[in-house]
């Protein structure tokens, strides 16, 4: 018997990148290639994304480190 859409397995949506940059990670949608910036809300309790609306994962670094250069912490 099928399961019901409700309770069926999504799977994974997002790749963690490795490496950390200051209170932000990168994050790859697994099914737009888009990545995005992630840090966790302690206020709210959450992980938070923000796109950098690329594709291109040295493009995404660099977005990355210049957030941690510039001290940008929370939604950036």
């Amino acid at each position: 018997m099928a399961k019901s859409p409700r309770t069926r397995h999504r799977g994974r949506r997002f790749e963690r990148l490795e490496k950390a940059y200051g209170s932000y990670w990168l994050v790859r949608d697994l099914k737009t290639d888009i990545y995005y910036a992630a840090w966790f809300d302690e206020e709210a309790r959450q992980t938070r994304r923000r796109t950098l609306h690329t594709t291109s994962g040295v493009e995404a670094e660099k977005i990355a480190e210049n957030l941690e250069k510039s001290g940008i912490t929370g939604d950036p």
